[in-house]
């Protein structure tokens, strides 16, 4: 069904069978706890086939490739391997986010060319919204208090996402901030349920679930957005006479910057399309940031000199910046930060955001260096779990170690080969 050619097909992981009893049983498997069975699964990579097939809840039947050919894997063109098509199975997005434009290729490319070029002058007013939602808190900032650190993380991460996305006053508008945070909080779970039905059913249980997230999440969402977009192209910089920071730091002038250089540049500048990519960019920033950030916390508080570790991040934060005097953060100053980045990163390493990162559709069939066959519409994907707890990298892998990249000039942003937490490659995923 997903392999062809005269190679014969990868077996099914942890038990390196094949057949449907196989299969039945790598799902359980994976339900049961995904990252042991990968790495129960990892000798298979070493089979004549060089890589195994395994079962999800959100994937499906998918086969798992060796590290080894990560170089080869990222270097595919996507109309042979596709990250976008990937997800788009994966995630259900004509349901979850009806009229996803980050489908179409042209505007994936503009989307990375304006956040790259764009996004580093932005960490002052980043640091400035932050400073705002933690002083509207809703708790008490001197006393103790029992906090729930996800709702929490989602609640400043989608203010600060919102300081950039849509800017002052939107970004601070209380409902606006909840739709938002509603969004990114159930649209997975959406898709999950969705993966729950057979795949003859899931048009009929995609259009309800499509209909309920319109109806309550997204069409109020475009409500706020639509009025923000026309403003914005209606004050679009005419021939250098209006400098971008009049209009306010924000996604919609870079885009329309960006936007008025392109030769078909009417799609780009449909506000509509414009609203519909802010909330898909919104999606895509807080979900992920969201887990990165819930995990670090509760990696360094359950580390067992926690007490210790604090106390040297504290002093290292207050040593940073004792001499700010009301300046907002730069990216010099951040770059200070070397107990905190090395926090960071080791948490990404322990807990990648997806075991099975670095997904793509198969789109053309295409044959492996290692002479593996794999046919249009297999999924595919390079096991990021394994990658980042391989102990010919790191000694004590399984283990957290806050200071593993303490003296190491690696940014907590930066992958490699056995750092795959953010993907790798031209199609990062």
């Amino acid at each position: 069904m997903f392999l062809g050619g005269e190679k014969p097909p990868v077996p099914w992981g942890p038990s390196g069978k094949q057949g449907a009893l196989a299969g039945f049983k790598s799902a359980i498997s994976c339900l049961r706890d995904l990252s042991k069975a990968l790495s129960r699964s990892q000798v298979l990579l070493k089979s004549p086939g060089r890589g195994f097939m395994i079962s999800t809840v959100l994937d499906g039947a998918s086969v798992a490739l060796p590290n080894e050919l990560l170089q080869w894997y990222t270097r595919q063109p996507s109309n042979k391997l596709s990250l976008t098509k990937a997800h788009g199975d994966r995630l259900h997005l004509d349901y979850v986010l009806p009229g996803a434009v980050l489908s179409d290729p042209d505007m994936e490319k503009q989307v990375i060319k304006v956040l790259t070029r764009h996004t580093k002058g932005f960490l002052p007013q980043a640091h400035q919204e932050l400073e705002v939602v933690s002083q509207n808190a809703p708790y008490d900032s001197v006393e103790w208090n029992s906090l729930c650190v996800f709702p929490e993380m989602v609640r400043l991460l989608t203010s600060a996402a919102s300081r950039m996305l849509v800017g002052v006053p939107l970004c601070r508008n209380q409902e606006y901030t909840r739709l938002a945070s509603s969004y990114t909080t159930w649209s997975l779970p959406a898709a999950l349920f969705i993966k729950l039905f057979p795949r003859m059913l899931r048009p009929v249980v995609g259009s309800i679930v499509r209909y309920g997230i319109v109806w309550f999440l997204q069409g109020r969402l475009l409500s706020m957005l639509h009025p923000l977009m026309n403003q914005r192209l209606q004050q679009k910089p005419r021939q250098g006479h209006q400098k971008e920071h009049e209009l306010g730091e924000t996604f919609p002038t870079w885009w329309i910057e960006e936007a008025e250089k392109l030769t078909n540049k009417s799609n780009f500048l449909d506000p509509h399309v414009m609203a519909q990519l802010i909330i898909q960019l919104n999606f895509a920033g807080i979900h992920t940031t969201t887990l990165t950030a819930t995990n670090t916390v509760f990696d360094l508080l359950k580390y067992p000199q926690a007490t210790e570790l604090i106390d040297k991040l504290r002093k290292e934060i207050e040593s940073v910046t004792s001499d700010m005097s009301g300046q907002n953060w730069d990216w010099d100053r951040l770059a200070q930060l070397k107990l905190l980045d090395s926090i960071i990163r080791e948490s990404m390493r322990i807990n990648p955001g997806d075991e099975a990162s670095l997904q793509r559709m198969v789109v053309q069939d295409i044959e492996t260096p290692h002479g593996l066959v794999l046919k249009a519409g297999t999924k595919t994907w390079i096991p990021s779990f394994l990658a980042n707890q391989d102990a010919a990298h790191y000694e004590r892998a399984n283990v957290f170690d806050p200071y593993r990249f303490y003296n190491k000039q690696e940014a907590s942003t930066l992958t490699t080969e056995n750092f795959l937490t953010f993907g790798y490659g031209g199609q990062v995923s």
